[in-house]
């Protein structure tokens, strides 16, 4: 019985030739050498016989097994090519470093991205805090005559929390479409990428709100537990 291997779809099977001149020894699966910009398409590695020699671009694509003595098999790879042409200058590189090469863009990219949002969280929080410790400055008195009526400081920690937090949610809401739009439009330059999960956005409100919440609860404790009598006077 004979058992017929191959791809179908483009009519192919294992040990029928092509064009009188080539014959098919063997089919692998997809074979990614090229950056996640580009897509696995079909392709055919051709020998072209040592007539040919010369002729045609001369790369050799080598795979060795994980674990393999990389000097004894360079050596090996070296030796056996020099016995097609002993003067043929032949370069041997490894494709880890070809792709490598190919991710440095990326790779600065993704640097200069991290490096920019530390820096945007940083001077957010410094802003954050700057604008609680002014705001709660400027409504001390109204803090002070709210304890006098019988306020308490929890109170008093709620109110200013949710005035920060419906600022926080307009920006949220002005700010994850704009977000969304700029990863979606660059994730298109690949061929292959990750999906975007709504969730990162909602971890990244919840982050920013934590930190927002702490900073208006740590600042407005301090002043609430103040004496409101002198911060009455004061004004």
């Amino acid at each position: 019985m004979r058992v017929k291997l191959g791809i179908p779809q483009y009519n192919l099977e294992l040990n029928t030739t092509i064009d009188y001149s080539g014959e098919i020894i063997g089919f692998m699966p997809d074979v990614k050498f090229a950056s996640f910009r580009t897509a696995v398409v079909p392709m055919a590695f051709y020998v072209w016989g040592t007539e040919n020699w010369g002729n045609q671009p001369n790369i050799a694509y080598i795979k060795v097994k994980a674990g393999t003595d990389l000097r004894a098999a360079m050596s090996h790879i070296q030796k056996t090519l020099s016995g097609f042409d002993a003067d043929y200058p032949f370069e041997v590189r490894f494709y880890d470093e070809v792709l490598q090469r190919l991710y440095e863009k990326e790779a600065s990219l993704s640097s200069l991205i991290s490096l920019f949002s530390l820096i945007a969280i940083f001077i957010s929080i410094v802003g954050v805090f700057g604008l609680v410790v002014f705001d709660s400055e400027c409504r001390r008195k109204e803090i002070g005559i709210r304890k006098v009526l019988g306020a308490s400081v929890m109170g008093i920690i709620v109110m200013f929390n949710k005035a920060y937090f419906r600022i926080l949610l307009i920006c949220f809401v002005i700010a994850a479409p704009l977000a969304w739009y700029a990863v979606y439009h660059w994730l298109e330059n690949f061929a292959y990428k990750t999906p975007m999960y709504w969730w990162v956005y909602l971890l990244a409100f919840a982050v920013v709100g934590i930190i927002t919440a702490c900073t208006v609860t740590f600042q407005n404790w301090r002043v609430a537990n103040d004496n409101p009598v002198k911060a009455i006077k004061a004004e």
